[in-house]
């Protein structure tokens, strides 16, 4: 009886064991969670991993915090914020790691920072960033999100008024290809954040009267391979042409200012030849988005002829030359 009882007590610590385990008690809500109140996020348990959505109930709902959902690591679908005008953080969110789905803040305007979001490293769909048009908004800083590694797919950023750079998104990726989208950002004036973000293939940035400076890698050596509106912004980022003045080089990461090491002269060019100040035979010259205008033309006597192209900016490309070299044509 004595062994009986023994077995007994075995099998039901190891029952509870197993219940408060991460892989059978933590994981859960597979259907997702939609909180209506601040009691409901107060009184979350038990999970830390929750296997479907995460959302809010909208409007005045009195939801201030979501210091409730601490434990949680893992969202395996969306994370929604849409119209929480009573919220004043994310807080709650520090140990949130991974969010499977996208992750959408919209119409909060009462939050000033993402610092809740510090240890998230991978948001698997999109990242919308999204105040409401003609209305104050307080977000003003998301470097919060600078342990973030990766976006799956898009990021938008539209209608702020207080939010000045991008900073906390330069050290991630987006993984597939997708859309950048930034509009009607009142003070936005430093993009800067996203040099690393190659898997973009469609830009639309309007209406940024801040922004003058959008000479990104990926938007200069890609810029005939992307889908883009570029309009409205400050002067130097209102089309590609703009960008391509601010652009050193293309397509190679050998980058070269021609005012720190010319080759030829003049630069601007006003006539028809520039002189060459290189052992080289032929050169290729390249408009702003890579294609080629003039393809292995001749070095005669140290000279090119330059007159069967139209005023602009150009890259020109020399044999033998590793640098590519800026060349303005007036």
């Amino acid at each position: 009886m004595q062994n009986f009882r023994s077995e007994i007590i075995k099998y039901l610590c190891w029952v509870l064991a197993v219940m408060f385990s991460p892989s059978y008690a933590q994981d859960c809500l597979p259907l997702g969670v939609f909180f209506n109140n601040q009691s409901e996020i107060d009184n979350f348990s038990g999970c830390t991993i929750i296997a479907g959505n995460v959302s809010f109930i909208s409007g005045n709902s009195g939801i201030t915090n979501i210091d409730g959902l601490s434990q949680v690591e893992i969202i395996e679908g969306d994370l929604n914020f849409s119209g929480m005008t009573d919220l004043l953080n994310i807080d709650g969110l520090s140990n949130l790691k991974t969010i499977g789905g996208n992750l959408s803040i919209e119409a909060v305007p009462n939050i000033q920072n993402l610092n809740g979001l510090s240890s998230l490293k991978t948001i698997g769909g999109d990242l919308q960033l999204l105040g409401v048009f003609d209305e104050l908004d307080l977000l003003e800083d998301i470097s919060g999100l600078s342990n973030l590694l990766s976006i799956g797919e898009n990021i938008d950023v539209n209608n702020f008024e207080k939010l000045e750079s991008l900073n906390g998104l330069q050290n991630a990726v987006t993984v597939s290809n997708g859309t950048l989208d930034l509009f009607n950002n009142s003070i936005l004036n430093d993009i800067s954040a996203l040099s690393n973000y190659d898997n973009i293939v469609e830009i639309f940035v309007q209406q940024n009267p801040m922004l003058s400076n959008c000479a990104l890698q990926t938007f200069c050596e890609r810029g005939s391979t992307l889908t883009h509106t570029i309009q409205n912004n400050a002067i130097g980022c209102n089309s590609f042409q703009e960008i391509a003045s601010q652009c050193v080089t293309l397509k190679t990461h050998d980058y070269l200012e021609i005012t720190q090491n010319s080759v030829f002269y003049p630069n601007p060019v006003i006539g028809n030849f520039i002189s060459i100040e290189l052992d080289s035979k032929k050169a290729s010259i390249y408009d702003f988005e890579g294609r080629v205008v003039i393809d292995e033309i001749k070095i005669s006597d140290n000279r090119i002829d330059l007159s069967l192209i139209n005023t602009g900016v150009y890259f020109i490309k020399f044999e033998g030359v590793n640098n590519i070299y800026k060349l303005i044509r007036r």
